[in-house]
């Protein structure tokens, strides 16, 4: 299993198939050379669909369905699954690749800078890996949960409830990152 970059041809194919269907590509995980895990979402700034099915534009969150429909990723699946039939050997991939289309969810899996820009201001977990102070002193793997604040070429800024302090990530050292949506 691994993760596709955006430089790869890969990614650029399906996230300019995902934006024919009106959708963006998320995220893209390669399985081996016959499973692509999609994760698509809505363009930033486009409207989404009230419960009630209605179209709205700045409206509460709270009020809105989040992520893309099951019709929505059925389309860009079959879109997906016709594309592969004549170009999957081109990319390594069998000509019929198991393809699942999914949303990012409620508490979406942050791995690329894009994503913690577009979670800035939510509540968020990161996991980090150990590294190495300036001093060379190994600090342990640490994890942090609080408010997105800031997203920097090369470091996350969050306000750590535990600590109730502000806290500096690196990029490079995050293990593993999502929101942490928090129920009332």
């Amino acid at each position: 299993m691994s993760f596709v970059e955006i430089e790869n041809r890969l990614w650029k194919e399906i996230a300019s198939i995902a934006s024919d269907e009106g959708l963006m590509l998320y995220d893209l995980e390669r399985v081996g050379g016959s499973i692509l895990r999609v994760t698509a979402d809505r363009p930033r700034g486009v409207e989404r669909i009230a419960a009630n099915g209605d179209v709205t534009e700045g409206e509460e969150p709270s009020t809105l369905r989040p992520g893309i429909t099951s019709g929505e990723c059925t389309r860009l699946c079959r879109r997906l699954m016709v594309y592969f039939l004549a170009e999957g050997p081109n990319f390594g991939l069998i000509t019929e690749p198991e393809i699942e289309v999914s949303s990012p969810g409620i508490n979406r899996t942050l791995r690329l800078k894009d994503h913690f820009v577009g979670a800035i201001g939510e509540r968020v977990k990161v996991i980090s890996r150990e590294v190495r102070d300036a001093t060379g002193k190994e600090v342990p793997s640490r994890f942090y949960v609080g408010e997105l604040r800031e997203v920097s070429d090369d470091q996350i800024a969050l306000h750590d409830e535990q600590s109730r302090s502000d806290v500096q990530v690196p990029l490079g050292s995050i293990k593993r990152a999502n929101v942490e949506y928090q129920f009332d």
